[in-house]
């Protein structure tokens, strides 16, 4: 087994609540991930109908749940995306790694977020579905053939349920040899991998997911699910949020009147025009997360990135910038001396016009920079959002009475419980490895404007002698000698863990992994008696 092992190829998939990052084989040198897929997957309404009323006896059912079917029938990825744009009436959108049995459509103004198709939750655990989806990462994208298998599997799932149960465990090893064949499977905790990620062992992961954040400590690289918190506010909960503050802005509001007027479906509704906010809050949290500066608790802002970086970038000249520069008139001067002197009088015109657009563009790119406003691109037409877009994610960090945003506690007091919840002896380590994953860790700022807050949880003396309450916390991010990973965010740093751990959790020497012969001699249970899901 040892020379077989040899002879694998290592296939990373990291499953989160809205993307599946993955990639097969693992470089010298770490690498972003390769693949991106959303993990849900739609079946025609047609089928499934047709499908259910066999089942059923002449019932109809809109529900995915005791209904087998052919693995073609599932659309995932570009198919998915091509039943869409051909009929998206005709198909239903499920997301089998999700929990809840929720439907995400609602009507109404903003405060329930608008969604322009179905999507459903389902309220079981949909195995056929994650089937579905796997069978197209490892067949559709990697392009391998499920006879010939030599891909070992390591597989990082959402953080809730922290600790999966030995059936879950074993349904996920059955998944992954029955019908992947793969040589040997591994499923790890994302809590512990991100630590890995970030170099430690022992920390707090505060995953921001879609629907919900979850805070969970490990120590020496076990998991702590008896100190798992779970905060009822997300990625949707920011989004909604937004788009709210964005309908109250007046230049905002009428820039997406104005686009809902001219827009061949839908008209002016306001239910359209709630859709056209929500969709605008998501273009500025996806477009412009490196450059959000989220206040701290006293209310001032911490620039994060470097933007000599950013102006150093090859192929890009910012012609706004340049005017702005304070040499930038040395330039337009020997620009001019250079030209030829014949059609002097005709150039000294043209130069004088270009001076003057130039004179107007420096202005009116100071002006915007003094105001902090950006641009946004909606469906074609140019938006300016000023400092306004650095709240969005206000619902995280601050209480809110009587919304539906969250249940009332806050991001930093679900971090301080979780720590509470463990050994005192342990709390230091584990408030020195905090560590944000989840796609608006993509936000820098935001993981210091959330410890801003822990200061009531905090010793103000930092030379007072107490292990029970820490006088510091300490922000992880990817180290900087993964060259290819620099200037990153923790956003990736389950993937990253999951890639340094994969070499020994599939080494010869170490079997922390069940292989195929192991589930040939033992079936499912073989994951549990080879200790391959700790």
């Amino acid at each position: 087994m040892a020379f077989f092992l040899r002879e694998c190829t290592i296939g990373i998939v990291h499953v989160d609540d809205d993307i599946i990052l993955g990639a097969r084989g693992i470089a010298e040198w770490l690498d972003q991930p390769s693949l991106r897929v959303v993990p849900r997957y739609g079946l025609k309404r047609s089928t499934t109908l047709l499908q259910s009323s066999e089942t059923n006896g002449g019932e109809g059912s809109s529900t995915n749940a005791g209904i087998e079917r052919a693995l073609q029938h599932y659309l995932v990825g570009s198919a998915l995306e091509e039943a869409l744009e051909a009929d998206t009436n005709d198909v239903e959108i499920f997301w089998p790694f999700r929990s809840k049995n929720e439907e995400v459509a609602s009507e109404g103004g903003l405060e329930e977020l608008k969604r322009r198709r179905v999507e459903r939750e389902v309220d079981k655990v949909d195995w056929r579905g994650r089937e579905a989806i796997l069978h197209h990462i490892f067949f559709r994208e990697w392009g391998l053939q499920p006879q010939n298998d030599t891909t070992a599997l390591l597989l990082l799932l959402p953080p809730h349920p922290s600790v999966l149960s030995p059936s879950t465990l074993e349904d996920w090893s059955r998944l992954a040899f029955e019908s992947l064949n793969c040589p040997a499977f591994h499923p790890m905790p994302s809590c512990v991998a991100a630590g890995f990620g970030v170099g430690v062992a022992s920390g707090l992961n505060v995953h921001i997911g879609l629907e919900a954040t979850d805070i969970v400590p490990f120590v020496d690289s076990v998991v702590r699910p008896e100190a798992h918190v779970r905060v009822n506010c997300g990625t949707r909960d920011c989004i909604t949020y937004f788009a709210e503050i964005l309908s109250k802005d007046e230049s905002v509001r009428r820039a997406i009147e104005d686009l809902a007027a001219e827009s061949s479906s839908g008209g002016s509704s306001e239910s359209h025009i709630n859709s056209l906010f929500t969709e605008l809050a998501e273009v500025v949290l996806r477009e412009d997360a490196p450059r959000l500066l989220v206040p701290l608790a006293n209310g001032q802002t911490v620039p994060v990135g470097n933007e000599k970086e950013e102006e150093s970038e090859e192929g890009v000249f910012d012609v706004a910038k340049e005017l702005t520069r304070s040499d930038a008139s040395k330039a337009i001067q020997q620009l001019k001396e250079a030209r030829s002197k014949k059609g002097a009088s005709a150039q000294a015109l043209a130069d004088k016009q270009a001076n003057q657009r130039a004179a107007q563009a420096a202005a009116q790119a100071a002006a915007e920079l003094a105001a902090d406003i950006q641009k946004f691109n909606l469906r074609g037409r140019e938006i300016g959002i000023g400092p306004i877009r650095h709240r969005a994610c206000e619902p995280l960090y601050r209480a809110f009475d009587n919304l539906s945003y969250g249940n009332g506690r806050t991001v930093q007091e679900g971090m301080a419980l979780a720590v509470g919840a463990i050994d005192i002896r342990e709390r230091q380590n584990v408030w020195d490895g905090v560590v944000f994953t989840g796609e608006l860790s993509k936000i820098p700022s935001l993981s210091f404007a959330i410890v801003s807050w822990l200061n009531v949880f905090l010793v103000s003396d930092p030379n007072r002698d107490n292990d029970g309450q820490p006088s510091s916390v300490r922000i992880l991010k990817l180290p900087e000698y993964f060259t290819n990973l620099r200037g990153q965010a923790t956003n990736l740093a389950p993937f990253v863990g999951a890639s340094l751990a994969a070499k020994i959790i599939f080494s010869d020497s170490n079997r922390h992994c069940v292989t195929k012969v192991d589930y040939n001699n033992h079936g499912p249970a073989a994951i549990r008696l080879s200790g391959g899901g700790d």
